[in-house]
C-alpha cells in the first residue's frame, strides 16, 4: 500500500518471521551468545526467557539457520495445556515414526536415534518453544529424557524457551533436580531507546528505504508506546507508515505516532497516561532519553560471568580463567600470551580484551567466535 510512496521494496515491519530482517542488538546478541555458549560447552539444559513479542522465536530461528554440521536440531513449537505425551512430540520433532508406539517403544526409538547420531559425531539438540505451557510432570519427563547422557558422553542437549512464567514454574517444589541441570540461562529484556532507534533504521534499510524515514522523536515515541518490545514496535511502525501515507507526508514524526496510539487506545490498546506523556515529551524536545532505562554505554558496565542461578542471567564478559578452561591450559598461559601481544612479540591470542581499570575481560560473543576459529589449530 505505502511501499512505493516511501521507496520501499517490501514492507519493513511485517509480523511474519524473516531471517533477512534479523536485528541483533546488545540484548539479543547476549542471548544468542548464551545459546552458543551452551551448545559449545555441552550444557545439559539451557533456558531462555522473555516477554511476549521480545524476539525469542526469531532468536531460535537464527540458531537453527546457522546450525553446525555436527549438531542435529529438533524443534517443538506448539506446546499447550493439553500437550499430551511428550515422547510423541519429540519423535515428530526429529522426523521419527511415532505411530502405534507405547511409551517404552517410543523411548527406545529416541535413544537409538541419539546414540546413532553420536556414533556419527553429531550431538542432538531438542529446542522447545513456549515451554512455559509445560506442567511439572512434563518437565520431569524431560529431565528423565536427559538421563540418556551417560558418563562423559553428551548425546542430548535441551533448550527451553518461554515467557517469564517459565522461571516461576521451574522454581516450584519438586523440580530441584531439573533446575540443578540448568547450566545456561538468560532473560531477554526489551530494547533500550537507542536499540529501538537502531532496530527501526535497520528494518527500513533492509527493505530498501531511507533509514531516517522515522524522525528521532517518532522513534522515541514508538519506544515509549511499545516498551521496546520488537513485535509491538513492528505493529506501531507499520500503522504509522499507513497514517503518513494517508497524510501525504514524507517522514514520520511523533505527532503521527501519537495519533496511531490514541486511535488504538480507543479499542483499549496502548491507552495509558504514561504513554501519552512520553510521546508528548519526545515530540516536544525532538528526541528523548526516557526515564527508568539503563543508558550505560556498551562496555562501560561491570564485568559479569556465567552463573547457574535462575536470577543471574545477564552475561556479557568472561575472564582469563574461563578462556583458559575452554582452551585446556592454565590462566598464566593466557596472561603470558596477552602480555606478549601488548609488547609486540609473537603470540596466538588474537582475541581483543576490554579493560575495566586494570582488569582484562573479553566479550563472550567474541570469545565464542574466536574459539570456533581456533578449534583444531596448534598453539605453541
Amino acid at each position: 500500500m505505502y511501499e512505493s510512496a516511501f521507496g520501499l521494496k517490501e514492507k519493513p515491519f511485517s509480523l511474519l518471521p524473516d531471517p533477512s530482517f534479523t536485528f541483533l542488538g546488545q540484548r539479543h546478541s547476549a542471548a544468542l551468545a548464551m545459546l552458543q555458549y551452551g551448545l559449545l560447552s555441552e550444557s545439559v539444559i539451557a533456558v531462555i526467557t522473555g516477554e511476549i513479542g521480545s524476539g525469542k522465536t526469531t532468536l531460535i530461528r537464527h540458531v537453527i539457520n546457522e546450525q553446525r554440521d555436527d549438531v542435529t536440531i529438533g524443534l517443538i513449537t506448539n506446546t499447550h495445556r493439553s500437550f499430551g505425551e511428550l515422547l510423541r512430540w519429540v519423535l515428530m520433532a526429529f522426523g521419527l515414526d511415532h505411530q502405534n508406539k507405547d511409551k517404552v517403544d517410543a523411548y527406545q526409538c529416541f535413544v537409538d536415534f541419539v546414540v546413532d547420531q553420536y556414533s556419527k559425531g553429531r550431538r542432538t539438540v531438542l529446542i522447545i518453544d513456549e515451554a512455559q505451557n509445560m506442567d511439572a510432570e512434563t518437565l520431569e519427563e524431560l529431565r528423565m529424557l536427559s538421563n540418556v547422557n551417560a558418563d562423559k558422553h553428551m548425546v542430548l542437549q535441551l533448550v527451553l524457551v518461554g515467557q517469564p512464567e517459565l522461571r516461576d514454574r521451574l522454581k516450584a517444589p519438586g523440580l530441584e533436580q531439573f533446575v540443578q541441570r540448568i547450566s545456561v540461562n538468560y532473560h531477554l529484556d526489551s530494547m533500550t531507546p537507542p536499540e529501538t532507534r537502531a532496530y527501526i533504521r535497520h528494518r527500513l534499510t533492509v527493505a530498501g528505504g531511507d533509514p531516517d524515514l522515522f524522525c528521532v522523536d517518532a522513534a522515541d515515541a514508538i519506544h515509549v508506546a511499545s516498551r521496546g518490545v520488537p513485535r509491538l514496535v513492528n505493529v506501531l511502525c507499520d500503522m504509522a507508515l499507513v497514517y503518513a501515507y494517508a497524510a501525504s507526508t514524507t517522514h514520520v514524526d511523533a505527532a503521527i505516532v501519537g495519533e496511531v496510539v490514541r486511535d488504538r487506545g480507543k479499542t483499549g490498546l496502548f491507552s495509558n497516561n504514561a504513554v501519552e506523556a512520553g510521546i508528548g515529551e519526545a515530540a516536544g524536545r525532538g528526541g528523548a532519553i526516557l526515564p527508568g532505562v539503563d543508558e550505560v554505554p556498551e562496555g562501560q558496565g561491570p564485568p559479569q560471568r556465567p552463573g547457574n542461578g535462575l536470577d543471574n542471567a545477564d552475561v556479557t564478559f568472561i575472564d582469563d580463567a574461563w578462556l583458559a578452561q575452554h582452551l585446556g591450559m592454565t590462566t598464566s598461559t593466557i596472561r603470558s600470551q596477552r602480555s606478549k601481544r601488548l609488547h609486540g612479540h609473537d603470540h596466538w591470542l588474537t582475541l581483543d580484551p576490554v579493560f575495566f581499570g586494570s582488569r582484562p575481560r573479553y566479550r563472550l560473543a567474541d570469545a565464542l567466535q574466536w574459539l570456533k576459529t581456533k578449534s583444531g589449530a596448534s598453539r605453541t
